[in-house]
Formats: structure tokens, C-alpha cells, sequence
């Protein structure tokens, strides 16, 4: 007759699945949270916000100054570890114009006032702003990109501000291959657009469940120490 099992077998087979299983579930966790814009725009180099919220076209128009866009989210709700963000902007068809093959948009933060940003009144400072400061990354765009979405992640510097955001959170966004011709990306992104994304995607990992699961893999280990101690004192096999 085949004896049975001993719990000390049982658990050497039982606790490093449970540890496996708490250990390596972590990634398992992360969840994607997508987050739509409760504002975008623009500001030309002149002070003045040009066009309604969808219009987010960055770069050189004919007759008109630089312009610079930007993309307000609403991050008082995102209390988990952030692992990973892109932001999500649609081109419409034509969007991209320029003598040159391919330009570079680059992401920045935006530390002045963000009641005056999306009132319209933040002037010079404002337009100054969303192109300098600290580096969220840069994405190369081509005419490839017209009628697709533009997905741009955003680097280690920006996932630490977004950590540390509680309310609003702005990009802005600078056209950095900007050499004094008629350069846009965005163009035609008006309300007659066909499509008018502005999402920041967020991947994000809720640390309690993570650390239940570490939890009960570590209380496993302990119950099977103290039951091994005991049987040992009695003298009974385990």
C-alpha cells in the first residue's frame, strides 16, 4: 500500500508554489488605465491660444507665428504605482506638412499656471513654458503617421511627475525640427476632424494586491516552520 504523503512533503511541494505564485504575480497586476484630456490647445508665439480644445496642431502656419500645443489630463484619482505612460493623439489625414521627410515632436512639462493655460490668459509665459523645461521624450512623425494615432512614450522623468501628481497634469509639446519653413503635425485636428483622440495611457500596478500576495506566501513559510519545530519537539514524523 502506498503510504501517504507527509505534511512535510506536502508542503515542500506546497510552499515554493505558493512563493512562485506570490512572487510572480506582481507583473501579472498591472493594469492599463487609460485617461481621456479634459483640455488641449494651443498657443502661438505671440501669447494668443489659437482654435477650440481639439485643435492641437503644433508647428509654423502660413502668416501666423510658432505655435505650441498641449494636453491637460486629470490625475486625482491615479493613487498606484505608475510603470509606464504614453500619450495617444490622433493626426488626421494631411496632418502632417513639411518640405522635409520626417520632423520631431518633443514632450515637455509645464510648470506655470493651468487655470490660466486653458482660460486662454497665459500669454508669452505660457507659450514659452510648453516647449522648455524638463524632457517627457520625443517622437519622430512622417507623413506615414496622416490618419493614424500618434503613440509617444513618455520617459523616466515624466512617469516621476505623474507619480507625484495629485490634480492636473499638463504636456506640452514643441515641433524641435523647426527651421523657419512651414512645418505641422496635427493639422486639420479642428471639430471637423474625423477622429479626435487625446488619451494618456497609463500602466499602472495597485500595491496592496501585491503585497497580499507576498503576504500570504511569506505567512506560508512561517505556519511551516512552526509546524516543523513542533513535530520535531514531539518527535512525531512530518
Amino acid at each position: 500500500m502506498t503510504r501517504p504523503a507527509t505534511i512535510l512533503q506536502q508542503l515542500r511541494l506546497v510552499i515554493p508554489l505558493t512563493l512562485v505564485a506570490a512572487t510572480s504575480a506582481a507583473p501579472s497586476l498591472a493594469a492599463t488605465l487609460v485617461l481621456e484630456a479634459v483640455d488641449s490647445g494651443l498657443y502661438f508665439a505671440s501669447g494668443q491660444r489659437g482654435g477650440g480644445p481639439t485643435n492641437y496642431a503644433v508647428g509654423v502656419f502660413p502668416l501666423v507665428p510658432e505655435a505650441r500645443n498641449f494636453f491637460v489630463f486629470d490625475l486625482s484619482g491615479v493613487t498606484d504605482e505608475i510603470i509606464s505612460a504614453t500619450l495617444r493623439v490622433y493626426n488626421p489625414p494631411s496632418g502632417y506638412y513639411s518640405p522635409s521627410p520626417s520632423e520631431t515632436l518633443g514632450l515637455f512639462d509645464f510648470t506655470s499656471s493651468i487655470a490660466a493655460l486653458s482660460a486662454g490668459t497665459g500669454g508669452v509665459t505660457a507659450f514659452t513654458d510648453l516647449g522648455s523645461g524638463t524632457s517627457y521624450g520625443t517622437r519622430v512623425v512622417t507623413a506615414a503617421d496622416d490618419g493614424q494615432i500618434v503613440a509617444m512614450p513618455l520617459n523616466a522623468a515624466a512617469l516621476a511627475d505623474l507619480q507625484l501628481a495629485d490634480d492636473l497634469f499638463v504636456l506640452g509639446g514643441r515641433l524641435m525640427t523647426y527651421d523657419g519653413s512651414q512645418e505641422i503635425i496635427f493639422a486639420f485636428s479642428g471639430p471637423s476632424a474625423p477622429d479626435h483622440t487625446r488619451q494618456l495611457v497609463l500602466e499602472i500596478v495597485p500595491e496592496p494586491g501585491t503585497s497580499g500576495l507576498l503576504g500570504a506566501g511569506l505567512a506560508g513559510v512561517a505556519w511551516w516552520r512552526r509546524r516543523l519545530a513542533t513535530s520535531r519537539r514531539s518527535g512525531r514524523e512530518v
